[in-house]
């Protein structure tokens, strides 16, 4: 009785992984902010928003992921004006608008910047709408 009931536990233990994997699929890849810069995946673009004059963090800026004009998803920029594309697909080009009704100290004029012109870590400067 001992010999079937270890032979049924091994074959349980080895079956439990294929069958998991069989259900869900393999682990996906997950980036952590301990990998190496060469490794982020491409689309995740983060950084500041800041005043061209004064150059402090503006909070209150929502970033848009654009994709042949078309927006896929956004965020909002941090107290510190820090914004993160995580949650977005990969972008043709970022939009920065101001939408916090000027709590921020003031209305900024929008900005588009091409991806490509973007590092993984960037400073994106907005001026103060006239």
């Amino acid at each position: 009785m001992k010999k079937v009931k270890k032979a049924l536990l091994g074959a349980v233990t080895f079956c439990f992984p294929v069958v998991l994997a069989a259900c869900y699929g393999p682990p996906s890849k997950v980036y952590d902010e301990n990998q190496e810069l060469d490794q982020v995946p491409p689309n995740l673009k983060s950084g500041k928003v800041i005043d061209a004059g004064t150059k402090s963090g503006i909070p209150g800026i929502r970033v848009s992921c654009l994709v042949e004009g078309t927006e896929y998803g956004s965020t909002v920029s941090g107290a510190d004006g820090a914004f993160s594309t995580m949650n977005m697909p990969a972008c043709q080009s970022l939009s920065f608008t101001d939408v916090d009704e000027g709590d921020n100290g003031g209305r900024y004029g929008a900005r588009s910047v091409p991806s490509e012109e973007l590092a993984a870590e960037c400073l994106v400067e907005l001026n103060k709408a006239e």
